[in-house]
């Protein structure tokens, strides 16, 4: 049987897995398929402002990834104020519409069960 130490053992380790798979799909994204999201959103108003930051540095890079994956988070937000256009959001590849949920998704369950984890410890 599991006691609660394992289980404890457990949830620390998806916090280090689900921050290292979303780290790899952020780098993957960052270096090799950032230029095709922009390619593909080239008529988003929120691309074309921060189109010029864009650099070769993992920084700007992952700024560029963290603001493609906001507004395709809250998509309709994006629509409605004219920050993104609506054909750009129907013509992305659901491919990478699905990798950018994953990383995100992924982040996500790595600081709840983070916070998760350290309410417990800060408990026992």
């Amino acid at each position: 049987m599991c006691n609660a130490k394992d289980i404890y053992t457990a949830g620390w380790i998806l916090v280090v897995m689900s921050g290292l798979v979303s780290l790899v799909i952020q780098v993957y994204l960052g270096y090799f398929k950032i230029d095709d999201m922009v390619k593909y959103l080239a008529r988003c108003r929120v691309i074309a402002i921060r189109m010029p930051l864009l650099g070769k540095d993992p920084l700007s890079r992952l700024c560029m990834l963290v603001c493609i994956g906001g507004m395709f988070a809250m998509p309709h937000l994006f629509l409605r104020n004219g920050g993104m256009d609506v054909r750009d959001y129907k013509n992305f590849p659901l491919g990478l519409k699905w990798l950018i949920n994953l990383f995100q998704l992924s982040a996500l369950a790595a600081v709840i069960a983070f916070l998760v984890l350290w309410w417990v410890s800060r408990h026992l």
